[in-house]
């Protein structure tokens, strides 16, 4: 799901090369579904060198079906996307389980 979410991310870029455009990659870490990671270090335009991390987690799930909620329904304001899929996300974080509440209040 997480694959997802970065393809929407990269795919409202002009240009989706601009998302590496001013790093270089160092080491990869391909998606692991045993830990369920995956881990990027690269060095950006200053030379400052940063590591990124991925898990992939329920949290991040409630986050996509959020986002993708609102590009279903048409919604034309991408922003509304992400709002929903924060919204879907501190929902589930505040839960116990696979629950969620039975009348939702994302307006």
């Amino acid at each position: 799901m997480l694959l997802l979410t970065d393809a929407a991310i990269v795919g409202m870029l002009a240009d989706p090369k601009e998302a590496q455009a001013r790093i270089r990659e160092v080491h990869f870490l391909p998606f692991n579904p045993v830990d369920k990671r995956t881990a990027l270090t690269y060095i950006d335009s200053d030379e400052n060198w940063h590591r990124v991390s991925k898990v992939a987690s329920a949290k991040g799930d409630a986050f996509v079906g959020g986002f993708f909620s609102q590009l279903v329904q048409e919604q034309p304001i991408i922003s509304e996307w992400v709002r929903a899929g924060c919204y879907a996300a501190n929902v589930i974080i505040q839960r116990s389980g696979c629950t969620y509440p039975e009348k939702p209040d994302f307006q």
